[in-house]
């Protein structure tokens, strides 16, 4: 509004005074793109009747005539238009933005739909949290990575560095601490509007993108002048304030403090926002004597006189002194000596410890696990989280990732899915491939996220199996080829059914409880048809989840171990009682001893599933201090996965660690009918390289999910003669024959048309040429492709085998 008229008016202005005034103009825009930043509540997109305020006041043009005409001051809240104008006038002679704020902020709305902390604690605890000690040697691979690039001057030109990774991994903390040892010059130009610390450097962000010149010839000038102005107001800052310091490293860190120190979340300290008012000052005064200088040789000299300023406070050995003493902290590590226990790392506050430094430094600073817990569900799902939320494909994507090992097929959609899920759920990066053109990415082992998406999901009542179903059928991933995710999704919806029940029994569960009216096998055998479905009908999934709500609402809870008994896990999984069955084969010490009986004292802890490339026995302690089940690689012909377990107390030693090992098929050949022992002795575990002939001979778990078997869906305990001898070990073998309400638990008659779907869309090849509620579209793609398999439409339209082929199965 006031562009075009106002103009004309400045010529008469003096050009001292309206150089001055113009840099508080920039203030004030800065200040106003800000606004709507201050609360969600409001918003006040037009900033130009605040700039027609201070154009009058400034320049003493018709302020009157300006408010009647243009009603340059609509709605504004408990202030009256005199009140504006002072704060204005007042802003002049003081340069404090404080009364401005005040009078342009609205009251917030104190209520609020969710009891979350307080901005000012969140504040305390994301500040206190950078004080915590650095862990790792990040900054020595950022400074390696950086010499190697900036010595290979023939093959990069552009001398810059993407960090490309998720939040609250560390880089601005890396970049910060790189800075303690090496001078650094950090400028932050995220939006003012986002939340996160550093504060942003707003002065210089809104200089850079709304005041460089439009003529293309004149920005590349522009930016050369505003290196020129960097370099040679950091040298005034080393030549004025930094005098004293005693060699090089200690001139980088006490620059360093002389940025930082005082910052909040809110705003960067007086010393800094001088800093880089100065640069921009410089950089116009530059710019506007342009065609008296050389841009070039201009920076190149002023580059020129910072290293000199910086070269003269190294000592001779600091100029030849590469190496550096790592940072990472012995103390941090968890060392296999059996003090530690499961219940240690079964707790969230330990859990913490374990992944990015973003959660474990803030349980430092506020040491509160149960905002830690609510801080980790937001991040999970990109900043936006409300009880009884509906949620998005991204937010079901995001959970699930942390609980199973979800990896994108290589296709365009997939790339933009993955990059989303890097940049606001979490996801880490690997890798990224030459010209951007992919990466690697996964959902590494962080317990604490794990253990806030179990959360999410059982508190918010959603159907686990659902949210895997639209995962596959919404995003492009791979699914393993045997059904391991229907596997995976049992057992995590097992845990989560102990762990939050309000039923779930004490660490300290004794034994007559966990031997409590066992069934046995003849029993079990024998339940009829008509009982099944009594069962199931028994057990709707609102009967479930009421009694699967979060006893997290009890605060004390938060800082109980999450680990429970291996009896209760089968109790939860399997809808069989199996306490009273004897091993399958057994060792000598554990003859005529029950499930029941062997596992009496066994605990486990497990929130999620990470593949592993390697398997071996030094990884189970391991695993269980993340709280981890193992999904194995392909090459892993023997066992698909695994869970650890403690077997005689919680110590967490090899000696008394043993293990629940389980295989996935999904091929219909493998029913109740068909039992198989060969994939049973394919999972010895001294085969396997899990067990020595040393070791001590605790009993195990081994488990077939021969999920497609469409007939006589039922769980049997696998017996085997054994010599007199005994066998080398003790292991209760079960052969689960599908996925139905009577064989599991989680598994309710609600769900079991997506418990179907997950299964057929588990056979990658079948998937191929089956197309939904097309019958005869399905024959024409398998016709298509001759010979790919044994059923009669690869074949039938060009042989006649008469009636010995397969018949298809939709």
């Amino acid at each position: 509004m006031y562009g075009k008229r106002r103009h004309s008016d400045l010529d008469s202005v003096p050009e001292e005074k309206r150089a001055r005034y113009m840099k508080l103009q920039e203030r004030l825009c800065s200040l106003f793109r800000r606004m709507p930043a201050m609360d969600e509540t409001w918003s006040f997109a037009d900033i130009n009747p605040f700039l027609i305020v201070f154009y009058n006041i400034v320049y003493e043009i018709g302020l009157r005539d300006d408010l009647e005409e243009e009603k340059a001051l609509p709605n504004l809240p408990e202030a009256s238009k005199k009140e504006i104008v002072r704060a204005f006038a007042n802003f002049i002679a003081s340069k404090d933005l404080g009364p401005i704020i005040n009078l342009l902020s609205p009251r917030r709305d104190t209520k609020s739909p969710e009891a979350r902390p307080t901005p000012t604690e969140q504040e305390k605890a994301i500040e206190l949290s950078w004080k915590c000690d650095f862990v790792g040697d990040a900054k020595d691979a950022l400074m390696t990575h950086v010499r190697r690039y900036y010595e290979a001057t023939a093959l990069y030109y552009g001398r810059f560095l993407p960090i490309v990774q998720s939040s609250g991994m560390g880089k601005s903390r890396l970049v910060d601490e790189l800075g303690k040892t090496y001078f650094t010059i950090p400028i932050n130009l995220r939006e003012g509007n986002s939340k996160g610390y550093p504060p942003p450097d707003i002065d210089l962000r809104e200089f850079l993108l709304h005041y460089v010149p439009q003529n293309p010839k004149d920005v590349e000038r522009y930016l050369f002048f505003f290196m020129v102005s960097l370099f040679e107001t950091t040298y005034v800052v080393l030549q004025e304030k930094l005098q004293r310091c005693d060699g090089y490293v200690d001139t980088a860190s006490n620059f360093r403090l002389l940025l930082t120190e005082g910052q909040t979340v809110g705003e960067a300290n007086a010393e800094r926002t001088l800093f880089f008012v100065q640069v921009i000052n410089r950089t116009r005064d530059l710019f506007r004597n342009r065609n008296l200088v050389s841009t070039g040789e201009e920076m190149n000299l002023a580059a020129a006189k910072l290293v000199q300023a910086l070269d003269r406070r190294m000592t001779p050995d600091e100029k030849n002194e590469w190496k550096m003493t790592p940072v990472c902290m012995e103390s941090q590590k968890i060392r296999d000596d059996g003090r530690t226990t499961l219940e240690d790392v079964s707790k969230v506050e330990f859990m913490a410890n374990f992944g990015r430094p973003l959660f474990g430094s803030r349980l430092q600073a506020s040491n509160d696990i149960q905002e830690l817990l609510m801080f980790a569900k937001i991040k999970l799902l990109g900043g936006d989280f409300r009880m009884n939320m509906r949620y998005s494909p991204a937010n079901e994507l995001a959970c699930l990732s942390r609980r199973f090992p979800i990896n994108f097929k290589s296709t365009l959609t997939s790339l933009e899915v993955e990059a989303r899920q890097v940049e606001s759920h979490l996801r880490v990066c690997l890798e990224v491939y030459d010209g951007f053109h992919g990466m690697m990415t996964v959902s590494p082992s962080e317990p604490v996220l794990s253990e806030a998406a179990a959360h999410l999901i059982s508190t918010n009542k959603l159907s686990s199996p659902t949210l895997l179903w639209d995962i596959v059928n919404n995003f492009s991933v791979n699914q393993g080829d045997r059904g391991e995710f229907l596997c995976m999704q049992l057992l995590i919806q097992a845990r989560d059914d102990v762990v939050y029940s309000k039923n779930r029994l004490s660490a300290s569960e004794s034994e007559e409880d966990a031997l409590s009216s066992p069934e046995s096998e003849e029993d079990r055998m024998s339940t009829s048809e008509s009982e099944e479905d009594e069962l199931s009908a028994s057990e709707s999934e609102e009967d479930r989840l009421s009694t699967s709500e979060s006893s997290f609402d009890d605060a004390d809870h938060y800082h109980t171990p999450l680990m429970f008994s291996v009896t209760q896990f089968f109790k939860s999984l399997f809808h069989a009682d199996i306490t009273g069955d004897l091993p399958s084969r057994a060792h000598p010490k554990h003859r005529a001893q029950t499930f029941g009986q062997l596992f009496a004292t066994a605990k486990m802890n497990f929130n999620h599933f990470v593949e592993v490339h390697e398997l071996a026995a030094e990884s189970l302690i391991p695993a269980a201090v993340r709280s981890a089940g193992l999904l194995c690689a392909n090459r892993n012909l023997g066992i698909d996965g695994l869970m650890v377990f403690t077997y005689s107390d919680t110590r967490l030693h090899p000696s008394n660690v043993g293990f629940v090992l389980w295989q996935s098929q999904n091929d219909p050949g493998f029913s109740a009918h068909t039992l198989q022992r060969r994939l049973f002795d394919a999972m010895d575990p001294f085969e396997l390289n899990l067990l020595s002939p040393e070791d001590e001979p605790l009993p195990i778990i081994r488990i077939i999910f021969a999920l497609a078997a469409d007939e006589e869906p039922r769980l049997i305990n696998m017996k085997e003669e054994v010599e007199d001898l005994g066998s080398r070990f003790t292991t209760f073998d079960y052969w689960c024959a599908g996925i139905r309400s009577s064989v599991f638990k989680p598994v309710i008659e609600e769900d079991q048309d997506i418990w179907n779907n997950l299964l057929a869309a588990s056979r990658p090849w079948q998937r191929t040429y089956s197309v939904e509620d097309n019958r005869a579209a399905s024959q024409l793609r398998r016709a298509a492709n001759p010979l790919a398999a044994a059923e009669a439409s690869f074949h039938n339209s060009w042989f006649d085998f008469g009636n010995i082929l397969v018949e298809e199965k939709e």
